[in-house]
């Protein structure tokens, strides 16, 4: 089966989402009959399944399919497990592209408290969870909310990443820009700079 999965996998990372759904359908069905579908492998399929709505965009049907299988890892491992947090993270994702902001916002909030309450400042959960955050408040142009989340989350980054991550160049490239839109232009061109510079040294 896990074979059968990466292959679903690489569908989706070529663009070939309905093709790595019905990959993903036919793992379940596997994945239930041997491990139950209650199982976490099992749940995850689950999960690949929204994410490729999601890549499809099918909102609606992405939106759904993570709440139903946020329910599942809730009922068996907790709101606290990470593996619970990811995916809530994910079930946010349809909300923010739909144009639903509040509503993805609370997700990413209350995601982010019990980041930090259960994992601590510097795991990686939490940084993408203040990075979500970030995100939302830059879409609804609160550039200055947006600024200290980002400014935040590149101190936590720069603890745990190189600066040659993709994370951490993306959110550095985003603190440009909600520079740029609060005037502050030397910051923000010497945040590009230092973009351009870390992406040619990659």
């Amino acid at each position: 089966i896990s074979s059968k999965v990466k292959l679903g996998g690489l569908c989706v990372l070529m663009d070939k989402d309905e093709e790595g759904i019905e990959i993903f359908r036919s793992c379940i069905e596997r994945r239930t009959k041997q491990l139950g579908a209650d199982h976490v492998m099992t749940m995850n399929l689950y999960n690949n399944i929204a994410s490729s709505y999601h890549g499809l965009g099918k909102y609606k049907e992405s939106q759904q399919t993570f709440n139903d299988v946020l329910g599942k890892f809730v009922k068996v491992l907790g709101p606290e497990h990470p593996n619970t947090l990811s995916v809530m993270l994910n079930s946010a994702l349809p909300k923010q592209q739909t144009g639903d902001l509040d509503g993805a916002m609370v997700i990413y909030k209350q995601c982010y408290e019990i980041c930090m309450r259960t994992l601590g400042e510097d795991h990686a959960l939490t940084c993408i969870a203040l990075n979500s955050v970030a995100s939302v408040h830059l879409l609804k142009d609160e550039f200055a909310e947006a600024e200290v989340m980002y400014d935040k989350c590149l101190a936590i980054l720069a603890t745990v990443t190189e600066t040659s991550d993709p994370r951490y160049l993306a959110t550095l490239n985003n603190c440009g820009s909600v520079k740029r839109h609060l005037q502050k232009m030397d910051e923000s061109l010497a945040i590009w700079d230092t973009v351009v510079e870390l992406r040619i040294t990659k």
